[in-house]
């Protein structure tokens, strides 16, 4: 076994664990506006789910991304509740 092999081995091994772990990073980040839905418990999380899956372009993810930060029914907002659940969270 000769050193270049043995280097070569190396980079590679390197190379597969920096793409899987920008591959964890890129599942996290496309699925940013369903963790953000699910973490404020909004009431269309599911929906945002799927949006954030079949929709799987540039433009439902930033749609999707708003959906989830924004609350309508806060009455700071100027919303209004309307149907509360047991588990909504007011922000």
């Amino acid at each position: 076994m000769s050193i270049n092999s043995i280097v070569g081995a190396e980079v590679s091994v390197g190379v597969s664990i920096f793409m899987f772990f920008a591959g964890i990073i890129g599942l996290a980040i496309f699925f940013l506006p369903t963790i953000v839905a699910f973490k404020r418990s909004h009431r269309n999380r599911w929906v945002i789910l799927l949006l954030n899956i079949l929709g799987a372009t540039v433009i439902f993810w930033v749609i999707a991304l708003v959906w989830a930060l924004n609350k309508f029914d806060d009455p700071v907002k100027g919303g209004h509740q309307i149907d509360g659940q047991a588990g909504d969270r007011v922000l």
